[in-house]
């Protein structure tokens, strides 16, 4: 990374703090660490900073859930304004026109600034014995996995070009540049972060002061938890190609209790909120509702807003739905209004009554979720399927069979291509408006179904976001 990045980093991170006195007047733009990390609650409030930058509108906030990330995935369609839009251009992956452009180096600037606030706590605790502190460094130590991750499948190439160039690995606070890592390089840090967490969580859950620490963790999934670093891994090994050990992981996840909404609970199990029992892990937004509002469900028209797709009833074959076959997400993911014409919007992420009153439902938060329990089973359908196609279908069948749908047979997925259609229309289904589509298709290496009758080619420049200019960095195509 180049050092005015990390400059800015440091000036806007103060700010931030600004109200909580943790900037030293005396030095404006830098961080008085011993002032900010001389205690336990230190350590707490610069956490608690962390994950509310990560719910930022820039990052999981908007851009990469609902917003952005479905854009270029071919989920929506605008056509208010004849002219093109930031939306038009965005939805045809005008990459590099200044507005696209402009989103996209939020995004990555955004990401390394929680990576760096992440580096601080790091090392700032690495040799401090405050209570409470090994689980705030498992915790540190999944979110820079993740949000590397994220990176990686957002601004490199897949695993298939390891050796390519990839993103900066940014381990240390510092602002000194930081050396771009290969794709390869880049997984395998991620995956060592994450074992490291894994490793913190497992010492702290064999001692009885451990656990104590994490009971007080509540509600868990607000915080990245043991089980959503397990989750973590079985999602990086997965982009690895080693379907092995992302089965191991999915499956000590799955173990853990969660389960599947049944049927007529999906009619409320998003809704802005965290989705009850299937939430492994959430970030709170209780701000969000405003940009869900204005960008997914707003009360007419307007050149800013995501419309669904006159595709979506193809994608969810509803010509086939039945009294004993019917996708409840079909109808809790969608609303059908009337703005002088019909339009279908996204009405799955937005609660008018929260909206309205500013009153959550009782037991829930507003919530953005990040990894939810049908991942896991996807994982697993996708992992099994060349050896054990009966497993493979057992596990789709798991959450189908929750949403309402029959369970399929073997001989539906008789082949890979047919699996790997069903599974990736699957995914489709389930995860509108939650960011994983694009990257679905990228890692299966498939076409995009642009507007008006385009297709974006399964290539580098469909599937990788430039990197901003002014880092200077390049991935070898």
């Amino acid at each position: 990374m180049k050092k005015l990045i990390y400059i800015i980093v440091n000036i806007v991170f103060s700010m931030l703090c600004m109200e909580c006195s943790f900037v030293d007047i005396d030095t404006p733009g830098l961080l008085n660490n011993e002032q900010l990390f001389q205690n336990r609650q230190g350590f707490v409030d610069a956490m608690a900073g962390v994950y509310a930058s990560m719910a930022a509108p820039s990052l999981y906030g908007k851009e990469l859930s609902y917003s952005f990330i479905d854009e270029i995935a071919q989920l929506y369609e605008n056509e208010e304004q004849a002219n093109e839009t930031f939306l038009t251009r965005t939805y045809d992956l005008q990459y590099t026109h200044p507005l696209v452009r402009n989103r996209i180096n939020a995004i990555w600037s955004q990401a390394y600034f929680c990576i760096s606030s992440l580096n601080s706590v790091l090392e700032q605790s690495e040799h401090r014995k405050i209570k409470g502190l090994e689980a705030m460094r498992a915790e540190a130590y999944g979110l820079r996995a993740m949000l590397h991750l994220d990176l990686l499948r957002l601004f490199a190439p897949t695993i298939m070009q390891a050796d390519s160039r990839a993103i900066p690995y940014v381990k240390t606070f510092s602002s000194a540049p930081q050396p771009v890592v290969s794709v390869k390089e880049g997984y395998e840090l991620v995956t060592k972060d994450l074992l490291i967490a894994d490793s913190i969580y497992t010492s702290l859950e064999s001692k009885d002061a451990g656990k104590m620490v994490l009971a007080h963790r509540n509600p868990s999934f607000l915080y990245l938890s043991h089980n959503a670093v397990k989750a973590l891994l079985a999602r990086a090994y997965l982009w690895q190609n080693k379907l092995q050990e992302a089965s191991l992981w999915a499956k000590k996840v799955i173990k853990e209790g969660y389960e599947l909404a049944k049927e007529e609970q999906l009619l409320d199990l998003f809704r802005g909120y965290n989705a009850k029992t299937e939430c492994i892990f959430a970030l709170h937004a209780p701000q969000m509702y405003i940009d869900v509002r204005n960008t997914c469900f707003p009360p007419r028209a307007t050149e800013r807003f995501n419309k669904v797709r006159d595709n979506y009833r193809k994608i969810f074959s509803s010509h086939t739905f039945t009294a004993t076959n019917n996708d409840y997400r079909f109808q809790s993911y969608f609303t059908l209004t009337n703005w002088g014409k019909s339009v279908v919007v996204l009405s799955k992420l937005y609660d008018k009554d929260y909206d309205e009153q500013q009153t959550p439902l009782q037991g829930r938060f507003p919530s953005i979720n990040i990894i939810r329990l049908p991942e896991m089973y996807y994982i697993l359908a996708e992992a099994s399927y060349d050896v054990d196609k009966q497993e493979s279908v057992k596990m789709l069948n798991k959450v189908l069979v929750s949403r309402g749908l029959k369970p399929i047979e073997v001989s539906d997925v008789s082949n890979k291509q047919l699996f790997t259609q069903l599974l990736v229309n699957e995914i489709t289904k389930e995860y509108w408006g939650e960011g994983q589509v694009f990257f679905t298709y990228k890692r299966f290496n498939l076409p995009l179904q642009g507007l008006h009758g385009k297709v974006h080619s399964a290539n580098n420049s469909t599937f990788i976001l430039p990197i901003p200019v002014s880092e200077n960095l390049t991935y070898n195509p």
